[in-house]
């Protein structure tokens, strides 16, 4: 045959549609109604295809197929073009007068699963007509010229056995496909589920489909079925079969044209939605709705399946028919219909059912709603102290009792009420109930008040408010109270004495106290008690009218001393409540008497020895005279036998104190007492008191007297202590004076707190405490001092110590070459140069030193200072050497000895030997070519010569010039650090033909001294032979230039890879880009330019930069190795993953690169 010149690859996804109004026959007539044509629920395949549909049985035609690079049905599949001027061949439905189609390009296809007939079934319409190989029509000419006079070119048609062929699978399991083979009227199965021969039905016809006109070439028609479905494919929802069209002599070849279509089995079905005023109320009680209030059921019905619906009928079984919906698409909702009714008392129920049609097969769904019909109502019980007294009197109460008012509210009605308040026209708001359910009572509430006199009544009301209408209820209640009352008047002596004092009565006299009782309350009382709380039971009344008084009872007693009260009581009961009054009566008994109190400097000091006060300080005697009696006291004379009259007060209250009066003098020494009286006269009488008082008078004092050593050195110099020797200081503390000293702290003015001696007896001395320290340098002074308080004033003494201290030191300072090096690296010396070592000794001590020897770790002895006075420097001593390379560090001691003791000190000091060199390493295109052939470069590919320079000495190098022999100057390096490596110099040319060899040279200069390093590189230019497709390498195993070649990091020999190679793609991506990276790797190694002309050319949509062969290696490694299974959907195929390109566009640029798309690197041919 003659193949067509485009490869076309289209995936569409097709779900099943409202079945075709007439049957379906296949005869390869595209009979008028047989296909929809309207395809009025269906999209075209394009980049804003919607996964969620709507879908039809039409398919546009454009490039990709099921098992194409991409995996997205709409996206195109340039690697299976056959040439540029055959790019478009399908996208333009047949084009003929552009030259862009081909025979047997794909117009449309249509699939359509009849669930009824258990059939599948397919038309497509084919650019091109059996036997027709010019392509102009007519099967009888050869390459005629077209209706414009222009011959048609060779290849446009088809022979006489063009194949239609149909692949049959489904992803839930692969393994279970059918291959059916179409040529003209005839075909031949290859089945893994059984499918025969007996069960499919096709045919093509062309004759009647030829058109003259110029601009599009004729068509055929491909009809087929496929019976019993179901026995061989699981039909159940949601399993997708997959039912791959070829048009041409295979299945998806080059120049041929393949569709993919997906079939989802038809599953109709349908909900219906009812509410009640917009309330979906599927379950009682749905919203409550005030009896006689407009209900409206509104209905919303959807299409849940995958296929239309017509004729939905829509009924109730309260409302009885609703209306019908005539068409309803897949996942459409239709909320047009509804009914309204009045809503009626209590619960009420309803279901509506929607049924529709998809062909044949009836789909029904029911949703039920509710309603509840309310009728609020409410019912208050208001009870006084739990009497439900609605009429008057009501319950007697007490005048003053508590009353209890108590509410029982009651929904009466139907429906819950919420917020139930209830009030009180005399109490106000009692307070609110929350929630009161169907035939619920609340008796939480209540309120209290205090009774009064007299006929009282109030009405209590519940309310609440449903739906915004108001429910309440009210009710009565009443109460009469009682006010019985009594009072008594006491009187003593026949006074009405209520408040003291009373009537003076003198102790011992005859007191007589009577009693009147009234009834002041409203009732009369009976048997009234009359009782007096110091003198018990006096009598009981019989009876005691309203208003009435009785004054019958009395009782005696003889006066006692001070203030006498007592009250009088009577109490009677009434209704059993106690009913009383009380009345207190007083008098007042005489008894004078008088206290005085003497204090010395505020202390009582009635005994000895009284407040110690210090001798000559001033003594205060101050004295509190206090009437004890119950008289008051007048013109009351204080005297003291030490120190006479003292003073007078003029009037002393009962119970008060006076403390006004007082004398001072000045303390003597020893044990002082004298005595204080307090003497005044009341109605003859004398009244007085005498009090005592002491003091004693104290003067203390203290010595401390501080050794150092054990010599008391008031006076410098002191012992002489070597420093660093251990000091101790002693403290002799003795009290002095005539008083005992407690909590004595000792301290030092230099040493801090030296400790507290708690208790130090009049002229005792303690010697316990002491402090410690290391002798200092030099002259040492400091002062200790004992201090105590005594009453109040300190008491202290202080005493100096000293001693000396010696402190012998010496310091030495050595220079290197006249750098006081004492870190390394010192100074930078040549090796081999002459270095001079210098010491500076100086005696940094207090005391001369003698024979100081000075030594080096590294030249020994160097030299003795005889005499070095305090403060004196000497530098006469020396040593020579010569620098050695490196680092060098040595030290100097001087030493000396005082008084025994050894006094030295060392200083190091530091060189270093520097020994520049350094290392030039030159690469090309990457390799140290030191020797010749070098790299193969192919003529005219990119050359680039790397540089890397190093320090390989002991100095950091500056200012490091790199030159090419060939290439001239190359770059400076400013600075190199010693070990240190820079790569950042490179030069690039093009490849030229043959061997090439050039020299790079890195030089600096270092104190002088010219440092340098040369290197050189070769290449051999070779000739590019050409790049090839898979299908070349796949073909010519001898042209492989390797053995063994890596993918995705597996090693593969070449038999083994090209086996890989010849695998069918099918839907595994692996196998498409494993023998598109072979290729491209075998192209790269055996000359073909790859580098910077290709990954920087930004031709055939490759980003700038981009290595797709290195990716494509990494992408192999990540996803493969071949055969692992990933598919065209996968977000390894379609996404950019960790920085590596989509596995699609990565096979878009290893086929460019293959077939020669990019302009430096052709196609062998």
């Amino acid at each position: 045959m003659i193949k067509s010149t485009c490869l076309f690859a289209v995936i569409l996804m097709i779900l099943l549609s409202i079945p075709a109004a007439t049957a379906i026959t296949v005869d390869g007539a595209k009979s008028v109604g047989e296909w929809d044509e309207d395809w009025a629920f269906g999209q075209y395949n394009a980049s804003t295809y919607n996964s969620n549909g709507p879908f039809g049985d039409r398919m546009v035609v454009r490039q990709g197929t099921y098992a194409a690079d991409t995996g997205l049905w709409y996206d195109t599949d340039p690697k299976n073009d056959a040439g540029p001027s055959f790019s478009d061949g399908m996208a333009v439905n047949g084009d003929a007068s552009t030259n862009n189609s081909s025979g047997l390009d794909l117009a449309r296809f249509y699939g359509h699963y009849d669930p009824i007939e258990d059939k599948l079934y397919g038309m497509a319409e084919v650019y091109g007509i059996p036997g027709d190989s010019d392509g102009d029509g007519d099967t009888g000419t050869i390459t005629p010229p077209d209706a414009n006079g222009t011959a048609g070119p060779v290849g446009f048609g088809l022979s006489g056995a063009e194949v239609f062929s149909i692949y049959v699978s489904q992803d839930s399991n692969p393994a279970n496909y059918t291959i059916i083979s179409v040529t003209n009227n005839d075909w031949s199965v290859s089945s893994t589920v059984g499918l025969t021969y007996g069960e499919i039905d096709a045919r093509l016809t062309s004759d009647a489909f030829n058109v003259a006109d110029p601009n599009e070439l004729p068509k055929s028609v491909y009809e087929i079925s496929i019976a019993n479905f179901s026995q061989h494919y699981d039909l159940s929802p949601g399993n997708i079969l997959a039912v791959q069209v070829g048009a041409g002599n295979n299945l998806d070849g080059p120049g041929e044209d393949s569709a993919t279509v997906f079939i989802e089995i038809p599953t109709p079905a349908i909900d219906i939605e009812k509410a009640t005023n917009g309330e979906d109320a599927d379950s009682p009680t749905g919203p409550y709705i005030i009896v006689g209030d407009l209900v409206t059921w509104t209905y919303n019905v959807t299409n849940t399946g995958n296929v239309p619906l017509v004729n939905v009928n829509v009924t109730d079984d309260m409302e009885g028919y609703i209306g019908t919906i005539a068409y309803l698409g897949v996942g459409e909702s239709n909320t047009s219909l509804f009914a309204t009714g009045t809503a009626a008392a209590g619960q009420y129920a309803n279901n509506a059912t929607a049924t529709g049609y998809y062909g044949p097969i009836e789909v029904s769904d029911t949703d039920p709603s509710h309603y509840f019909g309310a009728a609020p109502a409410i019912d208050i019980e208001k009870a006084t102290n739990g009497e439900d007294a609605d009429s008057p009197t009501g319950p007697y109460i007490i005048v003053g009792d508590l009353v209890t008012w108590t509410y029982n509210v009651t929904n009466i009605g139907n429906v819950p009420l919420v917020n139930v308040n209830v009030t009180d026209d005399m109490e106000g708001y009692i307070g609110t109930i929350a929630y009161l359910g169907v035939g619920e009572s609340n008796t939480s509430l209540f309120a209290t008040g205090t009774a009064a006199a007299g006929q009282y009544a109030n009405n209590a009301t519940a309310e609440a408010v449903y739906d915004g209408q108001p429910v309440n209820d009210t009710d009565p209640s009443h109460y009469f109270g009682a006010a019985p009352a009594i009072d008594i008047e006491k009187a003593t002596n026949g006074e009405d004495a209520d408040s003291p004092t009373g009537p003076t009565i003198p102790v011992g006299d005859l007191v007589t106290w009577t009693y009147n009782v009234t009834n002041i309350g409203n009732v009369p009382l009976v048997n009234v008690n009359v009782t007096d709380d110091m003198e018990g039971y006096i009598g009981t009344i019989a009876y005691l009218g309203v208003g009435e008084s009785n004054t019958s009872l009395f009782a005696t007693g003889t006066a006692a001393a001070g203030q006498y009260a007592n009250n009088a009581t009577a109490e009677a009961v009434y209704d059993g409540q106690s009913v009383n009054d009380t009345d207190p009566s007083h008098y007042f008994g005489a008894a004078p008497a008088i206290d005085i109190e003497k204090a010395t400097n505020g202390e009582d000091a009635d005994s000895p020895t009284g407040p110690t006060i210090p001798v000559g300080d001033l003594v205060t005697w101050t004295y509190n005279v206090t009437n004890i009696g119950n008289v008051p006291l007048v013109n009351v004379n204080v005297t003291d036998d030490m120190e006479g009259y003292i003073g007078t007060i003029a009037y002393l209250g009962v119970g008060e104190s006076n403390t006004s009066l007082f004398a001072t003098g000045t303390a003597a020494a020893g044990q002082y007492a004298n005595n204080a009286t307090a003497e005044a006269v009341y109605d003859g009488q004398s009244v007085n008191d005498t009090d005592p008082s002491h003091y004693f008078g104290a003067a203390p004092a203290i010595d401390i007297e501080k050794a150092t050593n054990g010599e008391d050195a008031d006076s410098p110099t002191g012992p002489t202590i070597p420093v660093g020797d251990l000091v101790t200081w002693t403290y002799n503390v003795t009290n002095i004076g005539n008083v005992p000293l407690v909590n004595v702290n000792v301290t030092d003015d230099m040493e801090g707190y030296i400790g507290t001696i708690a208790y130090l007896g009049v002229g005792e001395s303690n010697t316990s405490l002491f402090a410690t320290g290391t002798a200092a340098a030099g002259q040492y002074a400091n002062n200790a001092t004992a201090e105590a308080v005594y009453d109040g004033q300190p008491v202290n003494d202080t005493d100096p110590s000293h001693y000396f201290g010696a402190a012998p030191a010496i310091d030495i300072e050595k220079a290197t070459n006249g750098e006081d090096a004492d870190s390394p690296t010192g100074p930078a010396i040549p090796v081999g140069d002459l270095v001079t070592w210098t010491y500076n000794v100086t005696n940094i001590g207090n005391v001369p030193l003698v024979n100081v020897n000075v030594t080096d770790d590294m030249e020994g002895f160097i030299g003795t200072i005889a005499y070095l006075g305090v403060g004196e420097s000497n530098t006469s001593l020396f040593a020579t050497g010569n620098a050695a390379a490196g680092q060098y560090a040595n030290n100097a001691t001087a030493e000396a000895v005082y008084d025994g003791q050894p006094v030295n000190d060392t200083d190091p000091s530091h060189y270093f030997g520097a020994a520049p060199a350094i290392d030039i390493e030159k690469a090309t295109n990457g390799e140290d070519a030191d020797s010749p052939t070098g790299p193969a470069i192919p003529v005219g590919d990119l050359v680039t010569w790397t540089y890397n320079v190093t320090n390989i000495g002991n100095v950091p190098l500056v200012n490091v010039n790199v030159t090419d022999d060939m290439e001239g100057f190359i770059g400076t390096i400013a600075y190199l650090g010693v070990g240190e490596s820079n790569t950042s110099l490179f030069a690039t040319g093009n490849a030229a033909a043959g061997q090439y060899a050039n020299n790079a040279t890195a030089e600096a200069v270092y104190d002088g001294q010219s440092v340098n390093d040369t290197d050189p590189s070769h290449y051999i230019g070779t000739e590019a032979p050409g790049v090839g497709t898979p299908g070349y390498w796949k073909n010519h195993p001898d042209a492989w230039p390797v053995e063994e070649i890596e993918i995705g990091n597996v090693t593969y020999n070449v038999s083994e890879a090209i086996a890989i190679m010849e695998e069918p793609t099918a839907k595994d991506k692996t196998y498409n880009m494993f023998e598109q990276l072979v290729a491209a790797k075998l192209n790269v190694l055996v000359g073909n330019p790859y580098g910077s002309c290709v990954i920087e050319s930004e031709e055939n949509g490759l980003p700038f930069g981009v290595d797709f062969i290195a990716e494509a290696d990494e992408w192999m490694e990540m996803y493969g190795p071949a055969g692992s299974g990933v598919e065209a959907k996968s977000d390894a195929w379609k996404y950019m993953t960790d920085g590596i390109h989509s596995g699609s566009d990565l096979l878009d640029w290893l086929d460019a690169y293959n077939n020669g798309y990019f302009s430096c690197a052709p196609h062998r041919d």
